[in-house]
């Protein structure tokens, strides 16, 4: 449950999870919940100019339920529709860890754990779970503190929610602007779409892995996430049924990456994982390609066939010198979902390795966004909408409210519609409210293309709100030739 109170209300041990500003007649809500450490946070806080503050009541124990469920104000700039993240399991922790209490503990198979409460398979066959870094307590200053003003200051909050977000890394904040990375980012898909058109050929031929070339690319896209986390990620909105084959290995390998670095995997538990994504179809070079490009419905036999490839991709992966069982763990289980009622093993909840979940969801939605020979690709944020109904049933809720914080309620590249009638492409994200990101202006309120096109930050614009979202396609507009 949340409470509402007024900011001098605030006392040490509190989680706050929104706040007011005096006379606006807005809620900022943050991507997890703030603890109030001492009465010098309640003073920062009234520094910056928030007079009121939505705190989580103590008594409210309930995991399975969203922590901040702020009151439904999506025109107001309230993100009402999407919770935020369970934090009160790691709240024990987080304070056992400050009075130097914590302890890791086992999975099982002895491999240490700290904070994520994803678990892998307790059998053997797979490698554990990678041991993420908790979630430390940040700053409540974040350097704002010498900031002159409240919207500098608020920008540092922003910046500071999301290295919370991170786990509390020191090297979680993007140190390079997008529009810095997004060309390094282009070379780096360029190459990695060459690779997976090279390796998924050359398997269904007989010949090996060009495993050295599969390190090498995906250290790349490692190294490129962590110095902007938008610009590789942004790419994903390139498509084409044509190829429908390469790019959904490589989007599948960007986005499980980029989920993991916002999860706070270390680098080489983020490695091992884009490892598996990028190779988690191989075994569909073992289909006969009769059934594999098929245009109609599958047989049963077909069905049965093509649910092979997570066996077959398991096998290749393990005869393959230099790729670890962890990322072979990903070819077998990405097809299984949380109720069980996946493939091939059937496995169930926390049991399904944790590389595979995150794969599996990256799957679905890079699938249904994805145009293909029988089926238009859906809107990005229609399909976000899917997986979080499939919650519970098909992965796991945690994991997808992750999912959805890293990609965006409204992902970059993303055509919106305004209140106004005008539209404009989303052009970053604002990580403290994801339904006011940045936008570029492309069409006036008659529709009409605007000769030269503006940036408009709807963090600080109070007359524009994004009602919804359109196809560019059907709009005429390339979207990119005006993202980058």
């Amino acid at each position: 449950m949340v409470r509402k109170v007024n900011v001098s209300e605030l006392e040490k041990g509190m989680y706050v999870c929104g706040f007011e500003k005096e006379g606006e007649g807005k809620v900022i809500s943050f991507v997890n919940n703030i603890l109030v450490r001492d009465k010098k946070d309640v003073k920062k806080f009234y520094n910056y100019g928030y007079r009121t503050a939505y705190v989580l009541v103590d008594g409210h124990k309930d995991a399975s339920t969203p922590l901040c469920p702020v009151p439904p104000c999506v025109n107001n700039g309230v993100m009402a529709s999407l919770p935020l993240y369970k934090g009160q399991r790691n709240k024990e922790r987080r304070e056992d860890k400050r009075e130097g209490k914590a302890e890791e503990k086992g999975t099982g198979r002895g491999v240490e754990r700290k904070v994520i409460e994803f678990r892998p398979r307790k059998e053997g066959g797979t490698a554990s779970a990678p041991r993420g870094p908790g979630f430390a307590e940040a700053s409540v200053d974040a350097g704002a503190a010498s900031a002159g003003d409240a919207a500098v200051k608020e920008e540092a909050g922003a910046k500071e929610a999301q290295n919370r977000e991170m786990g509390g890394r020191t090297d979680s904040l993007d140190p390079l602007e997008y529009s810095e990375e997004i060309k390094e980012a282009r070379k780096i898909r360029e190459e990695a779409f060459d690779l997976v058109r090279e390796f998924t050929t050359s398997e269904r031929a007989g010949l090996a892995i060009p495993v050295d070339k599969v390190h090498e690319t995906v250290g790349r896209m490692v190294e490129s996430i962590f110095r902007n986390r938008d610009a590789i990620t942004s790419l994903i909105r390139l498509k084409g049924h044509d190829n429908y084959t390469f790019t959904h290995s490589l989007n599948v390998c960007i986005l499980s990456i980029s989920v993991g670095r916002h999860m706070g995997f270390d680098k080489q538990s983020l490695h091992d994982l884009g490892v598996g994504a990028l190779l988690h179809d191989v075994g569909k070079t073992m289909i006969p390609e009769s059934v594999l490009n098929k245009n109609g419905p599958l047989t049963d036999e077909e069905f049965r066939e093509m649910k092979r490839h997570t066996v077959y991709g398991h096998e290749i992966l393990l005869k393959t010198k230099g790729i670890r069982r962890e990322s072979a763990a990903v070819a077998l289980e990405h097809h299984e979902r949380y109720n069980g009622m996946g493939y091939p093993g059937r496995l169930r909840g926390k049991d399904i390795h944790l590389f595979a979940s995150v794969a599996a969801v990256a799957d679905v939605y890079d699938a249904m966004t994805s145009d293909r020979v029988y089926q238009k690709g859906m809107l990005q944020d229609e399909a976000l909408q899917r997986i979080y109904t499939w919650r519970k049933a098909h992965f796991d809720s945690e994991l997808v409210e992750r999912f959805i914080k890293c990609v965006g309620i409204y992902p970059i590249g993303t055509l919106v519609e305004l209140n106004t009638g005008e539209m404009a492409v989303v052009r970053a994200q604002n990580p403290v409210d994801p339904l006011k990101p940045r936008i570029l202006m492309l069409f006036d309120r008659n529709k009409k293309l605007l000769f030269k096109p503006f940036e408009v930050d709807l963090k600080g614009d109070a007359q524009r709100r994004i009602v919804s979202t359109k196809d560019p396609l059907e709009i005429g507009v390339s979207i990119d030739n005006v993202i980058a």
